[in-house]
């Protein structure tokens, strides 16, 4: 049985990611806006008057449908009020942790002090894949004329060097955006020669992650299992059922795959690949 379309939906109502720096950062609206509009096309800008800490970006080339009409999606970049530019070191750890494409992650972070709210708003109606297309432009155009030390990606759950993030999408600004946008987990299960590994970033555009609880296997034959299902996903929607099977590592051993609730946090939908009575996790 497939968990209800409300948990997805809740996870994809917004996406934020933090900007780090290590000094305090200047927003340079003018020049960001004038990149945004080379990348997303119509773009509008508006401070907003309150805190006038926040701006609030209008992609007009990316009309969202309401039963009432139409809205342009939205994206804001936010600094911290007066007084709480310090960084929340707790929060960061989980993403510290699993940033396994980035060994100098830990040292750069810690060497930051600041940050920038950079999120979407109003976005979550889009089809997912025209959602990341904005994001990643707009968080491009960003990075251009604000340029931080690391990112932390919390839907994915890493920390992302920007330069590589900046680089790989001025050059495919059109191909996958799956350098950020979704990572893998790896976990020990305590008092068991077991692990579990899973994605991270699918759920908040409301897809399923992929989950894979086993034994006696190589996680780095694991891996990319998990690496190709979650592009199957991404490229294709939710249209894997419960009892169909995929190629496991031993091409003549299929896995099945089921939807369930995640094992690990934070809850949500997931498709968990079964790599066979021999090597799957134990449920007690």
């Amino acid at each position: 049985m497939k968990p209800s379309e409300d948990l997805s939906q809740a996870f994809a109502r917004i996406y934020s990611i933090e900007l780090l720096f290590e000094a305090p950062p200047a927003l340079k609206l003018d020049a960001i806006l004038k990149t945004m509009q080379e990348y997303c096309g119509d773009v509008d800008l508006s401070p907003i008057q309150e805190n006038e800490r926040t701006s609030l970006f209008f992609f007009k080339d990316y009309m969202v449908d309401y039963t009432d009409g139409k809205a342009p999606a939205q994206c804001f970049l936010s600094l911290p009020d007066p007084g709480k530019d310090e960084m929340e070191w707790e929060k960061l750890h989980p993403a510290i942790q699993q940033s396994w494409h980035w060994p100098d992650a830990k040292t750069v972070v810690e060497s930051c002090r600041h940050s920038v709210l950079f999120s979407d708003l109003m976005a979550s109606q889009l089809p997912y894949q025209r959602r990341v297309d904005l994001f990643r432009k707009a968080l491009s155009a960003v990075l251009i004329h604000m340029p931080c030390q690391a990112i932390a990606w919390y839907p994915a759950e890493q920390i992302i060097d920007p330069q590589q993030f900046l680089q790989s999408q001025q050059q495919e600004l059109e191909t996958s955006p799956f350098n950020a946008f979704i990572n893998i987990r790896m976990y020990n299960i305590k008092g068991k020669q077991e692990k579990l590994m899973d994605t991270r970033g699918l759920s908040e555009l409301g897809l399923p992650d992929l989950q894979c609880h086993f034994k006696n296997l190589d996680p780095n034959e694991v891996a990319p299992i998990l690496w190709n299902t979650a592009f199957y996903v991404f490229e294709n929607g939710d249209i894997i059922a419960d009892g169909h099977t995929l190629e496991g590592i031993d091409p003549d051993k299929p896995w099945k795959v089921q939807h369930q609730a995640s094992l690990l946090k934070p809850s949500r939908r997931v498709l968990a690949l079964n790599p066979g009575q021999e090597y799957a996790g134990t449920t007690e």
